[in-house]
């Protein structure tokens, strides 16, 4: 486990080792929350966890940004745009949530043709 630490640690927007939380060490499972004010990207994630002899299963993110067109969410501290992905939801989320709005969104993270990309699962306002 100490490697996949050690080669998640590498990244820009990895934390230290001693952040990330091990929740299963039989399958690998562990946790960690970038550094704040860092872009992410899960196509660098996938690099050093293959690279470690390990491989992503599922990963998940949540970040708090402004729609910026009807499938996209900036996120303002690190001008990271991330594209949005889940029909049923993305309609709901454009139906009441303005651009000028921030909105925290959670989901699947993954990359699609190079993009940083949510599925959301889940997302609320500061009011909701």
């Amino acid at each position: 486990m100490y490697n996949l630490k050690a080669a998640v640690s590498r990244l820009d927007f990895a934390p230290e080792t001693e952040s990330m939380e091990v929740t299963d060490i039989a399958t690998g499972h562990f946790v960690f929350s970038p550094l704040s004010g860092r872009q992410v990207s899960y196509g660098d994630l996938d690099k050093v966890i293959t690279g470690a002899g390990y491989e992503i299963e599922k990963a998940s993110i949540e970040v708090i940004g402004k729609l910026v067109t009807n499938m996209q969410l900036r996120v303002e501290e690190t001008d990271q745009t991330f594209h949005l992905v889940n029909e049923e939801e993305l309609s709901r989320l454009r139906e009441q949530v303005s651009s000028d709005l921030p909105v925290t969104v959670s989901g699947q993270w993954k990359t699609e043709r190079g993009i940083d990309t949510i599925v959301i699962q889940k997302w609320s306002t500061g009011s909701s």
